[in-house]
């Protein structure tokens, strides 16, 4: 199913970073104690950067350049995927590392990377067809994927999904992909723009549905998790979106990395798109920061940029709070009170770190104080600061309610 994203117009206030010598970021991630971490594809190091601009150069285990992808597990510990060394590097928040762990075989450019439910690293291999699951110990399994045609499928983006699977890219074979955790089982869904939309990053929007950006069709695509497929067009041709990330306001935000632009589309497929001062800095991914704004890198500036909007998150009908605790060792108990709210409603909510969803519900409710739990994926709800992120919709006005809760 294909949608209108129906353009708008609005300012932003845009700043940036820059980064040191020939650094050269690409991807980027917010890290658990409040920091942005970025990959440096002209050198073998990431980076650390605080909100203020301090950058922090750190050195990944070997020599060569160009890691690909990054993601923070629930101990707040990074992995990083090293497509030209073909290798996965496990690092400490403080930046050191803890071990590295090479891809068997000869060049399988291991590109992006998501930590599971299950604790262990799951990541795509662009040029060899599979996924590869990598515990915190150091052990390799490759799941290979059903044949997609004579050209490689390159296996792009994962994330961890809301219902206990893994979902994935195929930049070329116009798929997205979703490997279930337990046994390893793949199903691929075709996309209505076939081969040449070319799925590059994907997410878990605030719909419990994946978003993921389709940098050949210039499309936002939003795939359930029953499999239905819905492409959103963007106003600009040759866009070219690559990353993508939910903002604090509840909507999605992407880069496009051929017109210089930002954009953010609703989860209603309203599309407004931002430009950049600098043309040709290619911005390559996004994500969103602690203090509600969207940082993306720009990998030809070699920079990192901010993006706030003069659009904030609509206003509360009513002023809100919300206090947790632990209800067993997988779930939390969440309680609410909503001021001058009365009759039903419904109320949205989940546990997150970074982009990865922890557990999640959604359920109807009545009156100004109200409860529910949310249960952690496979039963499991590590110990950890999670951000608490929740909606209580009444008559198309919504109350956010955004909590940082240690469980």
């Amino acid at each position: 199913m294909v949608l209108l994203a129906l353009p708008a117009s609005s300012s932003a206030a845009i700043t940036s970073f820059a980064m040191p010598p020939g650094a050269l970021p690409d991807r980027i991630a917010a890290s658990p104690d409040g920091a942005l971490w970025m990959t440096f594809s002209g050198t073998s190091q990431v980076g650390r950067m605080t909100t203020s601009g301090q950058v922090r150069a750190l050195p990944l285990a070997g020599s060569q350049v160009g890691a690909s992808g990054l993601a923070f597990g629930p101990d707040g510990s990074l992995w990083v995927a090293e497509a030209a060394a073909n290798t996965i590097v496990h690092m400490a928040a403080a930046g050191t590392v803890l071990g590295t762990v090479l891809i068997p075989g000869y060049s399988h450019q291991p590109y992006g990377v998501a930590v599971g439910p299950d604790g262990n690293a799951w990541v795509t291999e662009a040029n060899e067809d599979t996924v590869a699951r990598i515990t915190p110990a150091g052990g390799v399994t490759e799941f290979r994927l059903p044949p997609v045609g004579n050209d490689p499928a390159g296996a792009a983006d994962i994330v961890a999904g809301p219902d206990g699977a893994m979902w994935f890219t195929l930049l070329g074979a116009g798929r997205v992909g979703r490997i279930q955790v337990s046994d390893g089982s793949i199903a691929l869904y075709p996309l209505p723009s076939g081969r040449f939309a070319r799925p590059h990053s994907i997410v878990v929007g605030p719909d419990g549905a994946l978003w993921f950006t389709e940098s050949g069709a210039d499309r936002i695509g939003r795939i359930t998790t029953a499999g239905e497929v819905t492409e959103f067009p963007l106003p600009t041709r040759g866009a070219g979106p690559r990353g993508i990330d939910v903002g604090r306001d509840g909507n999605l935000w992407f880069v496009e990395a051929d017109a210089d632009k930002v954009g953010r589309i609703t989860p209603g497929g309203r599309v407004t798109e931002f430009t950049l001062a600098a043309a040709g800095s290619v911005p390559n991914d996004i994500a969103s920061g602690p203090d509600r704004a969207l940082w993306f890198t720009l990998v030809n500036a070699n920079a990192v940029g901010r993006i706030t909007t003069d659009t904030p998150p609509a206003p509360p009908p009513a002023a809100a709070s919300c206090a947790t605790r632990r209800a067993d060792p997988g779930a939390v108990r969440v309680s609410c009170r909503v001021r001058r709210l009365t009759g039903g409603a419904r109320v949205t909510a989940s546990l997150s770190r970074g982009r990865r969803v922890y557990a999640s519900a959604a359920r109807a409710v009545r009156g100004r104080s109200f409860g529910f739990v949310l249960h952690g994926r496979r039963g499991s709800l590590p110990h950890g600061r999670y951000r608490l992120s929740a909606r209580v919709t009444k008559a198309g006005q919504a109350t956010p309610i955004e909590l940082v809760v240690r469980v």
